[in-house]
């Protein structure tokens, strides 16, 4: 395989990763971060939201970027590449929407 096809299985990995190491930083409620409603409420929310969701979306990259190494090294069969990594991107931005939203509701209560 050419070094283009291991810089592609890397990508989208990284990206999620360091979204993940960034979201905690934002301190300020603004254009960048987990924006919901509910996380944009007030700061405490955010500060809340940020972390989780930074943690969430570090694990979801981390997850990606063993899943690609394996199919990048052929432990798995390539054609299950592309179906695999669109279900841990959709799926896993999906639950981290998803358990964000729920654990703030919790917090809120509190």
């Amino acid at each position: 395989m050419s070094d283009n096809t291991f810089f592609y299985y890397l990508l989208l990995p990284a990206i999620y990763i360091i979204i993940g190491l960034l979201m905690p930083h934002c301190k300020n409620i603004g254009p960048v971060g987990y924006r919901t409603p509910r996380s944009m409420k007030n700061q405490e929310n955010w500060d809340f939201s940020q972390k989780l969701s930074g943690r969430l979306m570090l694990s979801l990259g981390i997850l990606t970027l063993v899943s690609n190494l394996l199919f990048y090294f052929a432990i798995f069969p390539r054609t299950y590449y592309k179906p695999t990594e669109m279900i841990f991107v959709a799926g896993g931005s999906i639950l981290v929407i998803i358990y964000t939203e729920i654990r703030l509701y919790q917090f809120e209560k509190k």
